[in-house]
């Protein structure tokens, strides 16, 4: 009940435009990397009004799970920590990964369709990192904050200073298109929480903050062991609840 409530919450507040809309999430974002449409670096901008700020709130691309050691393999759309983003080593972590995360940043960026990398600022992106000079950042009054707590980042062109380069229509578009892509693809079933049969979530990410819950959080369905499940369902679909909800 308390789920099925929350999903309703939800499409209120979508309807309203006050939520990320599905596949999408609000994020802060304490620093932005400003480009040129040449992919020539403009200046690193910080959006925090004050230091216990955690940066102004954008409309992303919504966070994917990369559990485990093949983590560096997942990326996010046009944002993330700057070790995927620019391939930065930053403290405590090893070069070898790092080279592997941003790698796959890159190449999330290249495998777009054609008509997606037309847009002006997705160009401007993949310029900037194969140029590969990020002198920019290391030198920054910033660098020192970004090598010790390795936030995250986006980027945004110079000549657009009110928006960032992942809410363009063009990237908007691609989004909406594979999420309902994605929820075509799936293995479907009855979601306990809206009854409708649709695309299961094989896994679900972590909520922080949930009393008795490890610190790095909990999954609303979890089947770690296959003493756990039945009628030769494997893993979370003992329990299917839907992309959606």
């Amino acid at each position: 009940m308390i789920l099925q409530k929350l999903t309703e919450f939800y499409e209120n507040k979508a309807e309203q435009k006050k939520i990320a809309p599905y596949g999408w999430e609000r994020k802060a974002i304490p620093f932005l990397i400003r480009l040129n449409e040449d992919g020539s670096f403009s200046d690193l901008f910080d959006t925090r009004d004050n230091a216990s700020d955690k940066g102004r709130v954008y409309t992303i691309p919504k966070t994917i799970e990369r559990p485990g050691t093949n983590a560096w393999q997942t990326t996010f759309l046009l944002w993330d920590h700057i070790g995927y983003a620019l391939g930065l080593v930053t403290e405590n972590e090893k070069e070898e990964t790092v080279k592997k995360q941003h790698n796959s940043f890159k190449k999330k960026l290249k495998d777009l369709p054609d008509e997606i990398k037309q847009d002006k600022g997705v160009q401007a992106v993949i310029r900037f990192l194969e140029n590969g000079d990020f002198s920019g950042i290391t030198q920054s009054e910033y660098w020192e904050e970004l090598y010790k707590k390795k936030p995250n980042i986006t980027f945004q062109l110079s000549s657009d200073p009110e928006s960032i380069i992942a809410q363009n229509s063009a990237i908007r578009e691609y989004v909406d298109n594979a999420t309902e892509s994605s929820e075509q693809n799936g293995e479907k079933g009855k979601c306990l929480v809206t009854g409708k049969v649709t695309t299961i979530a094989r896994t679900h990410p972590k909520i922080k903050g949930v009393y008795g819950a490890q610190p790095s959080g909990a999954a609303i369905v979890s089947f770690n062991d296959s003493a756990y499940t039945s009628y030769n369902k494997k893993r979370n679909f003992n329990a299917p609840v839907g992309n959606y909800a």
